[in-house]
């Protein structure tokens, strides 16, 4: 069975979810039920979350969805969004006393497809920073 999560390395887990789905999907888990997350987290990892949430073209995301990126920020060491095809806002959280950020969406900045509308984004670089006593490393 396929999971919800693509382990990059042995220090980082890539977690998706979805605020909805017009298909039915076992791969995926739903954001509304944020207690499943856990089943996803690997202690030993940096654990990214990367929803599928928000609404298409609005450059602020609605207060459930900040709502659920600050629960969600409380289990995954950062969050990258997608969905809204344009720049939403960053934001900086505090998780298990370090900084980390949840961007809601960085819009499309290479689209599969050319459309018009959908051509503004940015890229999003940061640094991971493994705690070696949370994650049990001997190194980084």
């Amino acid at each position: 069975m396929d999971t919800p999560f693509v382990d990059v390395d042995k220090h980082i887990r890539i977690t998706s979810g979805t605020e909805w789905s017009n298909q039915v999907c076992d791969y995926v888990f739903s954001l509304d039920s944020p207690d499943k997350s856990l089943d996803f987290i690997d202690q030993r990892r940096f654990n990214l979350l990367y929803p599928h949430w928000s609404y298409e073209l609005e450059l602020y995301p609605r207060p459930y969805t900040i709502e659920q990126g600050r629960r969600y920020i409380e289990k995954f060491d950062a969050i990258i969004g997608h969905h809204s095809h344009v720049l939403q806002p960053l934001t900086q959280a505090d998780h298990n006393a370090a900084e980390t950020i949840i961007a809601y969406g960085l819009g499309d900045i290479c689209p599969r497809k050319k459309y018009e509308k959908y051509h503004f984004g940015i890229a999003l670089k940061f640094d991971v920073v493994l705690n070696k006593e949370k994650n049990g490393l001997s190194e980084i």
